[in-house]
Parts: structure tokens; sequence; C-alpha cells
């Protein structure tokens, strides 16, 4: 079970976590940058780190290796959910 702060985010305990978590959202919404989740932060309200889509782009996402891990995931994804609609 996800553990949720008061304000609703996903709880991720560690940094490296995190990180994890939005490498795995950005391969459900693509390289496009303009939707989804972009970064994490620390949250002043539980201590934790939840994924934002505002502010600067995490300089993960610029790894020419996550990007293409991101690329081959969201294609496979898109696949996936072709089949699952037959």
């Amino acid at each position: 079970m996800m553990m949720r702060c008061a304000s609703g985010k996903v709880c991720h305990d560690t940094e490296h976590q995190a990180e994890l978590a939005l490498i795995q959202a950005r391969a459900r919404f693509g390289i496009d940058l303009t939707k989804g989740p972009v970064n994490f932060y620390a949250c002043n309200s539980c201590g934790t780190y939840h994924l934002t889509s505002k502010g600067e782009i995490n300089s993960i996402l610029e790894d020419p290796l996550v990007k293409d891990a991101i690329k081959k995931e969201h294609l496979a994804a898109s696949w996936e959910d072709r089949f699952r609609r037959r």
C-alpha cells in the first residue's frame, strides 16, 4: 500500500526511491517533458519525497542511458495497452 501525505501525494522514503519513481513515471508519459513529473522534492510536512511537474527538470532525465530506457519502456507500455484493448 502506498503511503500518502496529507497533501494527497505519494510518499517516497528516500531520494533514490523518488528518483526511480520519477523514471517510472516518465516511462508512462514518454520523453515529452511538458506533461507529467519532471523532478522530486523533500516535503516539509511529512519529511518524505514527492514527485512534481513544476520547476527544474531533474538532471537524471537528461542522462542518455535513462532517456533511452524511458523511450523503450514507453514504447513497450503503448504496445501492451494496444493488446489489452483487443
